[in-house]
């Protein structure tokens, strides 16, 4: 089954098929090599960034089982990509011998721990989502990082060039994605717009589908860090290499008076989602997190969470319920 003719658009994106090219493989197991070359274009910035991906055709083999392998092979290559961040911040050592051995996260790893937690959430809050939405969280947080594995993981600390690097990721996803069946393709694609959309250009279903991703993606970093603290490997902000730093770290770590990741990471959660609806769920499960691993919360609660501009004529401050 060719691949050649996959065409699609969405809000932001446009995926084009360019030409097809057939090759003879130099081993006889294989009977044809198809590279589909396809162009993704940016409809708001008219950027635009080639991919290209192949299919392996052979009679000793079923077309949907190559297929089923290079989608699998594709995913495995995020355990190879490591992330940036916990290293930047001294997370983890590299002799394996050490008796206080930890080491770098993969980007699959995340996945995983991004696709547990919209599994818990449906667990304790089936309310809160309906099985369909759920299921489209877990399927899109199974894929979301896969454009991280031609460029690797970039942190989200302020001084990205989100057009581009977006573009760049969601290039990389067709490639990884191509042998999906269509319907699949599709729906992945334009849940993956709307994870990095604007939540006040959504509403209903795609909303709650933007929040839920967004705020599991965004607290699997802050429990991950939790779980270096535990295993004695705390991630401070002294430890990042000069000029990869952020205007944006420096202030979160006067606001927290900390320069510990999970603080850092954790400010920077406040002031970016405490308008999503489920934002006092994960809330919660941030703060009892803390208080496990560091047997206390914020004395200067309510201070930080005003240095971070937000209102108590608003919100309640424990909460984060709207008044």
């Amino acid at each position: 089954m060719s691949q050649r003719c996959f065409n699609y658009s969405d809000r932001t994106y446009q995926v084009k098929s360019e030409y097809t090219r057939t090759l003879k493989p130099d081993y006889p197991a294989a009977d044809l090599i198809e590279a589909n070359v396809f162009t993704v274009t940016n409809l708001k910035s008219k950027q635009e960034k080639r991919g290209a991906a192949t299919m392996v055709y052979s009679v000793k083999y079923k077309d949907v089982s190559f297929r089923i392998w290079q989608t699998y092979a594709n995913t495995r290559k995020q355990d190879y990509i490591l992330r940036v961040g916990f290293t930047n911040y001294g997370c983890h050592n590299d002799d394996s011998h050490a008796e206080d051995y930890s080491r770098a996260e993969s980007v699959a790893e995340h996945t995983l721990g991004t696709m547990t937690l919209i599994e818990l959430m449906e667990m304790f809050y089936p309310d809160e989502g309906s099985p369909e939405i759920y299921a489209r969280c877990k399927r899109l947080m199974r894929f979301h990082d896969l454009g991280e594995t031609a460029a690797g993981d970039t942190p989200d600390n302020g001084t990205r060039d989100k057009s581009a690097i977006n573009l760049a990721e969601y290039t990389c996803l067709n490639v990884n994605i191509l042998h999906l069946p269509n319907d699949v393709k599709k729906a992945i694609l334009n849940d993956f717009d709307i994870f990095n959309g604007s939540p006040q250009e959504l509403t209903g279903e795609e909303l709650k589908v933007h929040e839920l991703c967004k705020l599991a993606d965004k607290t699997d970093a802050i429990l991950r860090g939790l779980v270096y603290e535990q295993h004695h490997h705390c991630g401070h902000y002294a430890n990042v290499p000069e000029g990869t730093g952020s205007k944006r770290e420096s202030e979160y770590e006067k606001v927290m008076n900390s320069d510990k990741l999970v603080d850092i990471f954790f400010a920077g959660f406040i002031k970016d989602y405490h308008q999503y609806s489920y934002f006092p769920i994960f809330l919660d499960i941030i703060r009892a997190a803390i208080i496990d691993v560091r047997r206390k919360w914020y004395d200067n609660w309510e201070e930080i969470v005003t240095k971070l501009g937000i209102s108590d004529k608003e919100y309640d401050l424990h909460t984060f319920q709207k008044k």
